[in-house]
């Protein structure tokens, strides 16, 4: 059997071929869906050789849902709004310090009596490990000797059936 490192960077390489492969299809189910749907009104394919407990390819449905927003509809009412309300503001403002510390800071480059600024520096870490610098290409070529990825990738991380 490989060592756990070859198994490492041959299954990324696989799984960056099976990736490609694998939204290469999809988009081509979503056209051939697509274009169905506009002929003929189709939502649904399920696969001619699998059969339909294999699955189905449709279009999904979200539930209706209410959406509020608020925008300013009126700058000047607005203004003499919180003319009336300055606590209402005051309040807003001292619930969320850390939105309008930082937003008056990068506005003014101040900070607001009452708000401090704290910067720190984070030291640098060891992060978990991860695979760097791959070349997929490489690796392909390298898995290829027979020209069976299937075959190379088994043997590579099976072994050759001699153990």
């Amino acid at each position: 059997m490989a060592n756990p490192v070859t198994k490492l960077i041959a299954l990324d390489c696989v799984k960056a071929e099976v990736d490609e492969k694998y939204k290469e299809a999809k988009a081509e189910a979503e056209d051939f869906l697509a274009e169905l749907r506009d002929k003929v009104g189709t939502t649904v394919l399920t696969s001619p050789e699998l059969g339909p407990d294999a699955g189905e390819f449709k279009y999904g449905r979200t539930r209706g849902k209410e959406v509020v927003e608020y925008h300013l509809a009126d700058a000047d009412e607005l203004d003499e709004w919180l003319d009336g309300n300055a606590q209402a503001a005051i309040s807003f403002v001292g619930n969320h310090v850390e939105e309008f510390g930082e937003w008056w800071f990068s506005s003014t480059g101040e900070v607001p009596d009452g708000i401090s600024r704290v910067a720190y520096e984070v030291p640098p870490a060891t992060t978990a490990p991860k695979l760097y610098k791959q070349n997929r290409e490489f690796v392909k070529e390298r898995l290829l000797s027979n020209g069976n990825f299937i075959e190379d990738v088994n043997r590579l991380l099976l072994g050759d059936g001699d153990e």
